[in-house]
């Protein structure tokens, strides 16, 4: 009984994420892994690479842009103490917009499984009684930046477990 459990358990989450997408445009490539719970857009709303969640309502979205950077030295230090830059920044957006921002995550640097630096800041806010979920991962890849920016839909907060899920299989090209 212990073996049949396992085997399911294997199954399922072998399944969760089916499918690898390579990314590629003018300004780079990369590979990402998504669940089939999530649908590929190629140019669309301005990106250049954007996930969409499917039957969720409103949408939840990762979008994915490469960044070409010259010189691309990232100081998790640096970071850490000019995140009221980035704050700023996201007041003024949503006070233009007419948004309640709840509360900001913490910057947080990590490397994923696949050895790639990236660095995380975000934010929770209101918008038409509607909670969001933001968050900028930047992932160092070389001589290349890559962003990836999520926003869930408070509600299907799920969805954020599977974006981290992806964000730890990223992989630079």
């Amino acid at each position: 009984m212990k073996t049949l459990i396992l085997l399911l358990c294997t199954l399922v989450l072998s399944n969760t994420y089916s499918k690898s997408f390579k990314l590629k445009d003018s300004k780079g490539s990369s590979v990402i892994n998504m669940s089939d719970e999530w649908t590929y857009l190629k140019d669309s709303m301005g990106l250049p690479h954007v996930f969409v969640s499917k039957g969720k309502s409103p949408n939840s979205t990762l979008s994915i842009t490469h960044v070409d950077i010259k010189e691309l030295k990232l100081d998790p230090k640096k970071l850490t103490k000019t995140q009221e830059v980035y704050q700023d920044g996201r007041k003024r957006w949503a006070k233009k917009r007419k948004i309640e921002i709840i509360t900001f995550t913490k910057y947080v640097n990590f490397k994923n499984r696949n050895k790639v630096n990236f660095h995380v800041v975000g934010l929770k806010y209101k918008l038409n009684e509607n909670n969001f979920l933001e968050k900028s991962y930047y992932a160092e890849c070389k001589t290349k930046l890559v962003h990836l920016k999520s926003v869930v839909f408070y509600k299907h907060l799920e969805l954020s477990k599977q974006l981290l899920d992806s964000v730890d299989d990223f992989r630079c090209q």
